[in-house]
């Protein structure tokens, strides 16, 4: 059976706000290729290699991403070390 392919977003908390890391995960094995200050492009991005390999349908829009509608976080998510990007729980 082959590894499935993810892609998401990862946050770390720093002392000047947080950087987010673009991460793709295939089996036991990642890399995080992207960093950004700013929430949605890493949100875009994620979302943007997700339609690459195949994990998502239809090609995201970049005008659908912006301050607005992914924000930075501000708080840790509840059950991870990091706190997440874009949260599906």
């Amino acid at each position: 059976m082959q590894d499935m392919v993810a892609v998401d977003v990862q946050t770390m908390k720093t002392s000047a706000g947080a950087d987010y890391f673009v991460r793709i995960r295939c089996g036991g094995r990642e890399t995080t290729p992207f960093m950004f200050k700013e929430r949605f492009k890493a949100a875009y991005e994620a979302d943007h290699l997700s339609w690459v390999f195949g994990l998502r349908a239809d090609e995201p829009d970049l005008m659908a991403y912006g301050p607005d509608t992914y924000p930075n976080e501000t708080r840790p998510h509840p059950d991870r070390g990091c706190i997440s990007a874009r949260y599906d729980d």
